[in-house]
């Protein structure tokens, strides 16, 4: 039985990206914040820093900069940021995404290119098995739910396959 706390923080986690990726924001932040006011002890590890991720992400959406800018700051003076291989990155990743939308240069090919290349430090890494951030900049770049790009890669990679 000790072992069912972390399995519904998991389930209530996988909900959590799911709408995050059906571009379901506010059911995704909702679901967050049932997960952060389950009891943390009963968290397993790893969820701990990639939750603070998805809260800043469903924040970065709702354009809540300020807030993201808090909870992936907060993140960054943790011990847990330690806890999964890419955190640091994907920390640094989301204040240069705020930072470039702040400052309206989104569009450029090099806040692009930055973007991109700080994205791709995360491949590979044990953090891109629970949050694609690649596939998340991708969606911002074609104003698309983080769904219909993967399905439209899958569709893409299915037809070369043949």
């Amino acid at each position: 039985f000790d072992s069912a706390p972390q399995f519904l923080t998991l389930n209530i986690y996988v909900a959590s990206y799911f709408l995050l990726n059906a571009g379901r924001i506010d059911e995704a932040y909702q679901s967050i914040q049932r997960l952060e006011r389950h009891n943390r002890g009963s968290f397993s590890p790893h969820l701990l820093p990639i939750s603070d991720l998805l809260r800043s992400l469903c924040l970065i959406e709702k354009r809540e900069f300020e807030d993201a800018i808090r909870v992936l700051r907060n993140l960054g003076k943790s011990s847990r940021r330690k806890l999964i291989e890419g955190v640091d990155v994907a920390i640094t990743l989301l204040l240069a995404y705020i930072k470039t939308i702040e400052s309206n240069q989104l569009d450029e090919l090099s806040a692009q290119l930055k973007l991109k290349s700080l994205a791709s430090g995360l491949n590979n890494s044990i953090l891109s098995n629970y949050l694609d951030l690649d596939l998340w900049l991708e969606s911002k770049k074609m104003n698309r739910p983080m769904l219909t790009i993967s399905k439209h890669q899958a569709v893409l990679e299915n037809r070369f396959q043949y």
